[in-house]
């Protein structure tokens, strides 16, 4: 069966649907208590459990904290649940920086074979830490860095 991007988001807030975590010994010691992540996603050697998701556009979510444009997706299924799996191959996005300082990541980067940019939007603005001062904690300027 083939799925577009918003058939998949749709499947995704059902599968992702709360709670994606359980306590247990809700209330007791946190020392002591835990809690139960089912979902998890892994990249490389990294891992780390989903708590959070959110549907940003028909084609985008989040996933706790990386937003992630469907591209397409693969199902395994397997009488072992701890084998099952779903690949996500998500869509690259534009950089936001451009000129010399995009060549001195992409130079900086081809090593680990991952090209990434961290940055927030405030009003369709891309934001990166550079623009907070260290000393207030406050906003320099809004300039977009494309």
């Amino acid at each position: 069966m083939v799925l577009n991007a918003e058939d998949v988001i749709k499947r995704f807030e059902i599968l992702f649907r709360e709670p994606l975590f359980f306590e247990i010994y809700p209330g007791y010691d946190k020392v002591f208590g835990g809690k139960i992540t089912p979902i998890w996603w892994f990249r490389g050697g990294s891992s780390m459990a989903i708590d959070e998701f959110k549907k940003v556009s028909p084609t985008k979510c989040l996933l706790d904290w990386h937003e992630v444009e469907i591209e397409r997706i693969a199902v395994f299924r397997h009488a072992d649940d701890n084998k099952n799996f779903i690949y996500v191959e998500a869509k690259a996005e534009h950089p936001v920086e451009t000129g010399e300082n995009i060549q001195r990541t992409i130079e900086n980067q081809l090593s680990y074979k991952n090209l990434q940019q961290e940055y927030a939007e405030y009003n369709g603005v891309p934001i990166k830490r550079e623009n907070m001062t260290a000393r207030n904690n406050k906003w320099r300027s809004c300039k977009p860095s494309r």
